[in-house]
């Protein structure tokens, strides 16, 4: 019997609750963008979507439960980017590939506004998890995936550190994000990234004692 049911896919109420879910989460991120991630009181989200405040806490814990699901929905972003990824790509176009990733879902997904609000909320000083340093997160795993293959193929120095490589890119990336937050959105952030991290890749093809 479960067999069937799985067969068939999520029930109506699981797709009801998902639906439900999402609704949540994009008219709180247009609520924080318009307004502010302070201003904004989980009343103003739930009378927003016509939905109780059990509701919002059946789906979120807190107001910082939705933007933790900003970065679980880039996650997903990132996984589904590698899945069927080319095995003719160079590791250098795999790394370019999860910085273009990154990219593209700030600034098209997110906005300029949604992600400063993300890193003031990550940087603030309130309780809440800081999911940027998580290294279990797939932005970490594949990064060390990247470079350990880099090294294996000969296409990095083989004697680059991966811990040091690794922690160099991520901040390397989470810097430009904050920079391009920094200056507004007033730069094209998918082709600075691609050309940031080109350089970068110069470097760890040459190697560096340093890391």
């Amino acid at each position: 019997m479960s067999l069937k049911r799985d067969l068939r896919g999520p029930t109506k109420r699981t797709l009801e609750a998902i639906e439900t879910k999402n609704k949540l989460f994009c008219i709180s991120i247009k609520l924080f963008s318009k307004y502010g991630y302070e201003a904004v009181t989980i009343d103003d989200i739930t009378e927003k979507a016509g939905v109780s405040k059990g509701t919002f806490y059946t789906h979120f814990t807190t107001k910082d439960a939705v933007l933790v699901e900003q970065f679980n929905k880039i996650d997903d972003a990132y996984t589904k980017a590698f899945e069927n990824i080319d095995g003719k790509m160079s590791i250098g176009e795999e790394l370019l590939l999860l910085i273009e990733t990154m990219c593209d879902y700030c600034n098209s997904e997110c906005g300029v506004n949604v992600m400063k609000i993300v890193y003031m909320n990550q940087i603030g000083i309130a309780e809440h998890p800081v999911i940027l340093k998580k290294h279990k997160r797939p932005f970490y795993t594949l990064l060390e995936h990247i470079v350990e293959k880099g090294k294996k193929t000969g296409e990095f120095s083989k004697g680059l550190n991966t811990k040091n490589v690794v922690m160099f890119l991520a901040r390397s990336a989470h810097a430009l994000i904050y920079d391009w937050c920094l200056y507004d959105g007033n730069f094209d952030l998918p082709a600075e990234g691609k050309r940031y991290f080109s350089i970068i890749i110069g470097f760890l093809k040459e190697g560096s004692h340093s890391m």
